[in-house]
């Protein structure tokens, strides 16, 4: 098309560009009202049952579930979880869910957090012989 448009410019005689011009700014105005209107077209949600995610990330419910809280692609209907296919998709191309057993490294046990002073509490510490 593009080639074709070139041969047209070349061959139109100076009197015809204008009319050109407006023919192609006729044919770029169409061309951008389908793509806005391709955009503004509602698609159709696709929603997955817990069990159908968990099987697609191969990740447990229980962690579907507590990621679910901030998620932009859990749907909660009632007390039910319902998962938006697609934005659950990009979110596991993008890598997110990789970031081990904790939603974000803030969350993610330190020596200062409460899971941290659990355990050292367990833990007697005796010395022997100084």
């Amino acid at each position: 098309m593009r080639e074709d448009l070139r041969r047209a410019i070349a061959a139109a005689a100076s009197e015809d560009l204008p009319a050109l011009l407006g023919e192609i700014e006729e044919a770029r105005a169409e061309a951008w009202r389908r793509l806005h209107e391709e955009a503004m077209r509602p698609r159709e949600l696709r929603l997955l049952s817990v069990d159908e995610a968990s099987e697609i990330a191969r990740l447990p419910r229980r962690r579907l579930f507590s990621l679910a809280r901030r998620a932009p692609w859990a749907v909660r209907v009632g007390r039910r979880l319902l998962v938006e296919d697609g934005a659950f998709r990009r979110w596991l191309d993008s890598g997110r869910h990789v970031r081990g057993a904790h939603e974000s490294a803030s969350e993610a046990p330190g020596k200062h957090s409460p899971r941290a002073a659990r355990a050292r509490s367990r833990t007697p510490v005796t010395r022997r012989g100084a």
